[in-house]
């Protein structure tokens, strides 16, 4: 496609740029002979959005120069020199219709559904509602600048956090480009970066210390069992997550049919949260978890799920409302550190089984991780060995009994 009027290449540059000269009588004014903006993208029909957008802000510019009264209205007017307009042939697609067809298509879960369509309306208001091949980079930098400054009761909130917000209309576009939607896809340079301090921001581990406090409140001294905590899951679910390595919705998800003797060791799976292949899987019970009388409380349960006071919240997750009475109930027990989350305890449990020397295919198969290696995809770690390696994963801190 050849360049319009106006756009250039220096030298061997493969990104041109736009140029609109000043007129010699309002170089002094303007303090250049020429007005220049880089336009981003070596595709030409791709630059032909800022190619434009710049034109008509150079001619304001000149205009302000040569009546430089706020009161006089602007008015640009689109040269044949600059090129045509091209007006995109692509069909006339709203961004909630392109939200149903992402959605027919992709079937993503309910709770990724929800934030995708609660970022499509912010995305709207900010915006407005107009046809997606209508979008610019204008926009999406909108969106970026909308985005940073999005806080969570005045503090700033986590970089994978903003990520996830920044990324949901680029998921939409990313969808609607490879569906020949729209000509250009806005995100195509425009990016959230990655602070150097973000590496800073990873989970904390645990401390004993703080284990112990945990383990000293009330749950544990005062058989406290508010509905929040959803009944003896308030007990439960720290000892399990610390001694095992699971995941909050996977501890959620336990049924008592899933507690059970394999080659006289009594094991426990895990179901339904299914990040990978690997997620759903039958590891032995750690001892310590049967001293604490975890087989005790099993025999409680006739069938169905080891915790049915559990309810999913509205954005369908197993974990919500029981992780929201977690967080306020650590925060009142003096453990405030946002970085130590209950996911925390996974990172504890993975420490503590390299510290015990554990076999890394032994850690990949309790913990529900993918095989690092393929030959490690063929067959698995006997129970036997697995219970011997579960049990010498080991934390010098007391876990109180359950009492029924």
């Amino acid at each position: 496609m050849k360049m319009p009027p106006g756009m250039y290449r220096r030298g061997k540059a493969k990104t041109p740029y736009a140029r609109k000269d000043v007129p010699k009588p309002l170089q002094a004014v303007l303090g250049t002979t020429s007005l220049k903006r880089s336009l981003h993208t070596g595709d030409i029909r791709a630059a032909m959005i800022p190619y434009h957008q710049f034109m008509a802000d150079a001619e304001k510019q000149i205009a302000r120069a040569r009546s430089p009264r706020p009161e006089d209205p602007i008015i640009i007017e689109v040269k044949p020199e600059w090129g045509w307009m091209r007006k995109s042939t692509k069909p006339v697609v709203l961004m909630d219709e392109l939200f149903e067809r992402w959605m027919h298509e992709r079937s993503p879960r309910h709770s990724h559904t929800l934030e995708v369509k609660r970022a499509v309306e912010r995305w709207i208001a900010l915006n407005k509602d107009l046809p997606i091949a209508e979008y610019t980079s204008e926009h999406a930098r909108a969106w970026k600048d909308y985005v940073l400054a999005m806080t969570n009761n005045g503090q700033p909130l986590a970089y994978s956090t903003l990520k996830h917000w920044f990324d949901y209309p680029g998921v939409l576009f990313r969808f609607a480009d490879r569906s020949d939607l729209i000509d250009v896809d806005p995100f195509l340079k425009v990016k959230l970066e990655r602070p150097k301090s973000v590496r800073a921001e990873r989970r904390a581990e645990w401390t004993m210390e703080d284990l112990g406090r945990w383990f000293s409140g009330r749950v544990f001294t005062q058989r406290f069992r508010p509905d929040a905590g959803a009944g003896e899951a308030a007990h439960w679910f720290v000892p399990i997550g610390l001694l095992h390595g699971f995941r909050l919705a996977e501890i959620a998800q336990l049924h008592r049919e899933g507690i059970r003797k394999q080659d006289g060791i009594w094991t426990i799976q895990t179901r339904g949260v299914l990040k990978n292949d690997s997620s759903e899987r039958v590891v032995p019970v750690h001892d310590r978890l049967i001293e604490a009388g975890f087989l005790s409380y099993v025999e409680t349960i006739e069938s169905g799920p080891l915790f049915p006071e559990i309810k999913i919240d509205a954005k369908q997750r197993w974990s919500g409302h029981w992780g929201r009475w977690f967080g306020r109930e650590r925060r009142k027990l003096g453990l405030r550190d946002r970085l130590k989350d209950f996911h925390s305890l996974r990172h504890n449990f993975l420490t503590a089984a390299r510290t015990a020397q554990v076999p890394e295919d032994h850690r990949e198969q309790l913990a529900g991780h993918e095989p690092s290696s393929v030959h490690r995809t063929y067959g698995r770690v006997a129970m036997p060995l697995l219970k011997a390696s579960l049990d010498r994963v080991a934390f010098d801190v007391t876990i109180p009994k359950w009492k029924p």
